[in-house]
């Protein structure tokens, strides 16, 4: 699955936020799973419902919105079971 972050996505993410950065809203609209959950090596939807690997443009992407370097809308693939 095509996940888009958009710049809507970074403008109303919350640093160091596991439910609200921009990359669990973007999975959040595309899946319209009630509850996302990104971390480090898994990201969880609907608590434990779906547990995915985080990919690795995902987690860069993280720790740079997360450490306040630039970031800019991307896309990544996400494995959904």
């Amino acid at each position: 699955m095509r996940i888009v972050v958009t710049q809507k996505d970074i403008n109303e993410g919350e640093y160091r936020s596991c439910h609200h950065c921009p990359i669990a809203l973007a999975i959040q609209r595309r899946t319209k799973a009630r509850s996302v959950l990104v971390g480090p090596a898994v990201i969880s939807l609907n608590g434990t419902d779906t547990i995915i690997r985080t990919p690795k443009k995902a987690l860069d992407f993280i720790l740079d919105f997360d450490t306040f370097r630039p970031v800019s809308p991307m896309h990544f693939e996400l494995e959904l079971p």
